[in-house]
């Protein structure tokens, strides 16, 4: 006003004539978006994208472990392969665990309003939702670890994998499902597509159902996200109708137009209800997967189709053979081997015997019709180049690689058939070059520092030897029945 006057001043002054008017006009009002959708979208693009590489990490140590045999000495030293991978899962879980406690914070810190206080069922199905991805995820990870050799290319693997499914699939899905009736003709082609992903993969269940949960609890808080004296102001405008966005927060006049919070865990199409099922259904379902494929019964199988798949894709490939003339001595054996298998139950008497023992690598043949049998108290040496097929050998008995063909029993038990039974009588262990040359019976005592337990004498009770040095210790086992020293 003050400035008006002394401009209209000078302008009289100057101009001797005119005049310069002021009016006062209210403020407008403030603008407010009761349409969530783009906070829809951007939960289902960032909580999938964050949690990949939480749950990628689980997938590192599985693979490793399967690589580097670490695993497979475990369930040779007698853990059962449920009793693994339940201790596997228990640490995985609880390090998810302890993350979505801490994941809490950001929302404490960003939305307060809309987590906390009178909707904290909020923050509590935010929780619910992290915690049965973790549930499962995890074991989603191990199903993929079984076809994987490399840490590093399963981490990518599943990242790339919530990344499309998660991030692409789920914000696009829930972005054009958002204001569709699900009655409509839109809606009934759409739902087949998210039944399909959220029945095949977690991270699509997380994306959509924490799309959902910003939106409803966004939707929910509204009205309290309003400072009370504006609403006020605005509720007692005598404009206001049921056109405006904050008519329904006005509970003196908005009568059955209110606002009403909706529930989080609904079997609405735009609830989360659906996806926090799923999720959990998800960790029995993958979980009991992995244990099946640990079970005899499914690793022959999967044996079988992997073996009869090989054979049909190499089906063209030449195989190479070398022609070797065989000693009298290895005849005389086959033929004993043979008699012995057709006329005693399993290896009879002997200590451990092998009948047609095969490893077919593409077109070579690694180990290639294998037969003998090791006495009882008998030492057996295994020698030859490198490339002989020794090791290979060990691997099929020990059950770290299986045969393309023919069997190994030792007393009345099929290594090839049941391995956690086989693995009891037969333990391997690997002696370093460095440490067992240079020693004698006399410095024996100096191999216990490598993890080996019992006193060395001669003979052992059974035992397998692989590239004889100056001197190769034997130990007397007494929980195994055969004993595979192998030089490293």
């Amino acid at each position: 006003m003050a400035l008006s006057l002394m401009h209209s001043a000078l302008l009289c002054n100057i101009t001797n004539e005119g005049s310069i008017s002021l009016t006062n006009a209210p403020i407008p009002k403030a603008t407010y978006q009761a349409d969530f959708s783009v906070t829809q979208v951007l939960a289902a693009v960032f909580a999938p994208l964050s949690f990949a590489f939480l749950s990628a990490g689980f997938i590192l140590l599985p693979i490793h472990e399967r690589v580097t045999k670490a695993k497979l000495l475990q369930l040779m030293s007698g853990v059962p392969a449920a009793v693994y991978w339940i201790a596997m899962f228990v640490w995985d879980y609880l390090v998810h665990f302890v993350i979505c406690m801490f994941l809490i914070i950001p929302f404490a810190i960003f939305a307060h309003f809309v987590f906390f206080g009178a909707y904290s069922n909020a923050i509590g199905t935010a929780l619910l939702l992290m915690l049965l991805y973790g549930w499962a995820s995890i074991p989603f990870g191990y199903l993929m670890s079984f076809l994987l050799n490399t840490g590093s290319v399963g981490f990518t693997i599943i990242v790339g994998l919530c990344a499309t499914i998660g991030v692409g699939a789920g914000s696009s899905l829930i972005a054009s499902m958002m204001d569709a009736d699900p009655d409509s003709e839109f809606a009934i082609k759409i739902s087949p597509i998210i039944w399909i992903l959220r029945t095949l993969f977690p991270t699509f269940s997380l994306s959509y159902g924490f799309g959902n949960l910003f939106g409803i609890a966004f939707t929910n808080s509204f009205c309290d996200s309003i400072p009370s004296t504006e609403l006020d102001f605005y509720c007692n405008l005598p404009t206001i109708d049921d056109r405006d966005v904050l008519f329904k927060c006005c509970k003196k006049i908005c009568k059955d137009e209110c606002l009403k919070s909706s529930d989080f865990l609904t079997w609405d199409i735009h609830a989360c209800g659906r996806d926090a099922l799923f999720l959990c259904i998800h960790g029995f379902i993958f979980f009991s997967l992995v244990l099946l494929f640990e079970m005899k019964i499914m690793a022959v199988l999967l044996r079988t189709i992997r073996f009869r798949w090989r054979r049909w894709r190499n089906r063209n490939l030449l195989i190479v053979q070398e022609n070797i003339i065989e000693d009298s001595d290895v005849l005389r054996e086959e033929e004993r081997v043979r008699n012995l298998i057709a006329t005693e139950t399993g290896s009879g008497r002997e200590a451990l015997v092998l009948s047609d023992l095969t490893k077919l690598y593409k077109n070579f043949y690694a180990v290639n019709r294998l037969t003998f049998g090791i006495h009882e108290e008998e030492c057996f040496g295994l020698l030859g180049v490198n490339g002989a097929g020794k090791t290979t050998t060990f691997r099929m008995l020990t059950g770290d690689c299986y045969p393309t063909a023919g069997n190994s029993f030792i007393q009345n038990s099929s290594i090839m058939m049941n391995l956690k039974k086989g693995s009891d009588l037969v333990k391997s262990f690997e002696v370093p070059t460095t440490l067992a040359k240079g020693l004698t019976k006399d410095s024996a005592h100096e191999l216990p520092e490598i993890g080996l337990v019992g006193n060395p004498v001669f003979p052992s009770r059974y035992a397998i030897f692989h590239r004889f040095s100056n001197l190769t210790i034997v130990f007397l086992l007494p929980w195994s029945k055969i004993s595979i020293l192998e030089e490293i």
